[in-house]
């Protein structure tokens, strides 16, 4: 029975491993079944900084599918990134809250 359990913690590492590094490759999309990587909320020092590659914010996204169940064709696109997380969020005076609610939705 321990034999299972640890088999199954170390499942859930390596998708873990798997999604972090998925999404420090930009190589994320937000479906249905998408979770939000709990690296989020870790209490490191999440600071915002300006790249000039573009990305679609995660959290609008996120609550995009969460909500209609479908992407917005047109979803607002930032500068903006995580410095720990490395994923693009609005940080601006249209939507101002993407940045912090990413980081502490639970």
């Amino acid at each position: 029975m321990s034999q299972q359990s640890n088999t199954q913690k170390n499942r859930a590492m390596i998708r873990s491993e798997l999604q972090d590094d998925q999404i420090s490759k930009n190589l994320f999309y937000v479906t249905k079944k998408f979770d939000l990587p709990i690296k989020r909320l870790h209490p490191q020092s999440h600071y915002p900084a300006y790249r000039e590659q573009r990305g679609s914010c995660v959290w609008c996204r996120f609550i995009n599918m969460s909500e209609q169940g479908k992407h917005n064709k047109n979803s607002p696109q930032s500068q903006v990134w995580c410095t720990i997380c490395n994923v693009p969020l609005c940080l601006n005076k249209q939507r101002p809250d993407c940045f912090i609610e990413y980081h502490e939705h639970k």
